[in-house]
């Protein structure tokens, strides 16, 4: 069976996606073999152990991170705290204006921080999208061809690919602007 499944995967161009696949998945998931997994995949035998501590591990990170960034956030409230307990008890109402202000700016910094932090992981999973997306093109297509559906393969890739490429475009470069204006404005308003 897998003398099989190694001529089909050189027949059919999978080895070159699979190659390719483990480049795209070897940031998040460096003990990922993908070659392993669809192989096992095939065989039926998938253990979803892996994808489950793999997913917790990733969730923990972005958990840790939030949880950094409300402890600075907390810190900054409290330290404005002390500060304008301190400046109302000498009676100058300006410079606790001053210090709520300074308070303000620090705390929309490290939002904004964040938020740009998380436009452009946005950013960077859309093109990896799109470039994963241009490599099972290839393998899609011969698939289709090795079924019969010539007609059907000449028709939708080309379709496919414009849409591939409009779709990522058009997030990538229409929609994450507009969000990042709209929260501009909101923000000064």
């Amino acid at each position: 069976m897998n003398e099989l499944i190694n001529s089909q995967k050189n027949v059919l161009g999978i080895s070159d996606f699979l190659q390719n696949a483990q480049t795209y998945t070897q940031e998040n998931f460096p003990d990922l073999n993908i070659e392993n997994l669809f192989t096992s995949a095939i065989s039926g035998s998938i253990s979803t152990n892996f994808w489950t501590n793999s997913i917790l591990d990733l969730a923990g990170q972005e958990v840790k991170l939030a949880i950094k960034l409300m402890i600075t956030v907390l810190i900054v409230i409290i330290i404005h705290s002390i500060f304008k307990a301190i400046i109302e008890n000498l009676g100058n109402h300006t410079s606790s204006k001053m210090v709520y202000f300074i308070q303000y700016l620090i705390i929309v910094t490290l939002i904004t921080d964040s938020f740009i932090s998380v436009i452009d992981l946005t950013r960077n999973a859309i093109e990896e999208i799109v470039q994963f997306m241009n490599l099972l093109l290839p393998l899609l297509s011969t698939l289709m061809l090795t079924t019969g559906c010539i007609t059907t393969t000449s028709i939708i890739q080309p379709i496919l690919l414009f849409m591939i490429s409009f779709i990522g475009n058009f997030i990538a470069n229409f929609i994450i602007p507009i969000l990042l204006i709209s929260i501009t404005l909101r923000n000064c308003i």
